[in-house]
């Protein structure tokens, strides 16, 4: 097992009356990402981007901790990197179980994904802060996107 500090992300803390504010919950304060349907119309792009990132200020800040400095500590890829940041061990090229649990305070935060050969999992508070639960059969043909 290794232990990982990290440095809350570069953007600057969220105040408590934003943190209590449910239209900005709705938000999401990082922006669209330049990729994303880069021929369609603005208003398109945005709507688009919303449906598919709902309440990210939400899953990063109020019940996310992407804000805070914290302390990771889980089980470490043992191929590629000795850190446990990562999410999906298949994004290294690897299959199996992946935990870790985040300290905030006095808080302990729990994180656990699998990547299988027909399914990929992952639930709880991911290393970077940010709430997310996610369930694929991998290969199927009813993909959302």
């Amino acid at each position: 097992m290794n232990t990982v500090f990290c440095p809350a992300n570069k953007t600057p803390p969220r105040s408590w009356k934003q943190k209590l504010n449910p239209i900005w919950w709705m938000q999401n304060d990082e922006g669209m990402a330049d990729w994303y349907r880069p021929d369609d119309p603005a208003w398109k792009r945005r709507l688009l981007w919303w449906l598919r990132n709902p309440a990210m200020n939400f899953k990063r800040y109020v019940i996310g901790f992407e804000d805070r400095d914290h302390y990771v500590t889980g089980r470490a890829s043992t191929t590629i990197t000795q850190s446990p940041l990562i999410v999906m061990r298949r994004d290294w090229g690897e299959t199996g179980w992946h935990w870790c649990v985040s300290r905030v305070g006095w808080f302990w935060l729990p994180f656990a994904s699998y990547s299988g050969i027909a399914v990929e999992w992952h639930c709880g508070w991911q290393c970077w802060g940010r709430l997310g639960a996610k369930f694929v059969i991998l290969r199927s043909p009813f993909q959302g996107w």
